[in-house]
């Protein structure tokens, strides 16, 4: 995928972006083999080979003006990675994963309903309004720097957005075989960490793009953390439950917020 990317590019009718990404491929290409060559490994060598590889595409971008020729259109790179509303199906998906085989009663149902339900809040403050305020925030950014906008703002920002939803399906998935019991430590901590993960790389995305304060999405993900001991002593739909609670009471309080328009940075 990379060697194909790469060529794509430097294929471009654009000289300016050809350059580019002939400055970022090698840093690409090496951590897309550091990747393949950690797969044949185990244990600390296969750990150290994907960290470095982590670190190399995270930090590519920022050295030397190597994010310099990229063009950014706004309308289509916020649409684009838009599309992170596939990942909340992952946890519905769990749902029936962990139910798989268990008989329909009205705990599995309740399940189900908190589920969705924290789908569709995660869903509602991503794309209330911060959608369109996000295209707007971008193309209020100067050429030189849109970039690099747009690349902490997606590119890193996102990480935790996909992270947190992968994680909160893990933690679904265990509760939804049994939802009156007690959830394990690792259940308990999947479902909270998930939406912790999810409300703080949100911060960093509205933080990033001036699209307003991310006070309430971090209060929120502290007050999610605290409720795994309810998990762990209680059951794993009851710390649903007051999740879904806590999620509901951030998108009352967030409709109480007055809407800004992005700041304009100086040029």
């Amino acid at each position: 995928m990379t060697v194909v990317h790469a060529g794509l590019f430097s294929r471009a009718t654009r000289a300016e972006a050809s350059r580019a990404i002939t400055r970022l491929a090698p840093f690409n290409l090496t951590g897309a083999a550091l990747l393949v060559l950690g797969a044949f490994t185990h244990g600390r060598t296969q750990y150290a080979l994907w960290l470095a590889a982590l670190v190399i595409e995270a930090a590519a971008p920022r050295l030397g003006g190597r994010l310099a020729g990229f063009t950014i259109r706004p309308a289509h790179f916020v649409e684009r990675h838009g599309l992170i509303i596939i990942a909340l199906g992952e946890s519905l998906i769990a749902i029936a994963l962990g139910a798989a085989g268990l008989p329909v009663n009205a705990p599995l149902i309740a399940v189900s309903v908190a589920t969705l339900g924290i789908a569709a809040c995660l869903w509602w403050m991503y794309f209330r309004s911060d959608i369109e305020r996000a295209e707007q925030a971008l193309a209020y950014q100067c050429a030189t720097h849109r970039a690099a906008v747009a690349l902490n703002a997606y590119n890193y920002a996102h990480i935790p957005l996909l992270l947190g939803v992968v994680t909160f399906a893990a933690g679904v998935k265990k509760a939804a075989a049994h939802p009156l019991e007690p959830a394990s430590t690792a259940g308990a901590l999947f479902v909270a960490a998930g939406i912790a993960l999810y409300l703080c790389g949100h911060a960093v995305f509205r933080r990033t793009l001036h699209l307003g304060g991310p006070w309430l999405r971090l209060a929120t993900s502290a007050a999610i953390l605290a409720t795994v001991p309810i998990g762990v002593y209680g059951a794993a739909l009851a710390q649903l439950g007051v999740v879904l609670c806590l999620l509901c009471l951030c998108a009352t309080l967030d409709l109480r917020i007055p809407r800004k328009e992005p700041i304009i940075p100086r040029s």
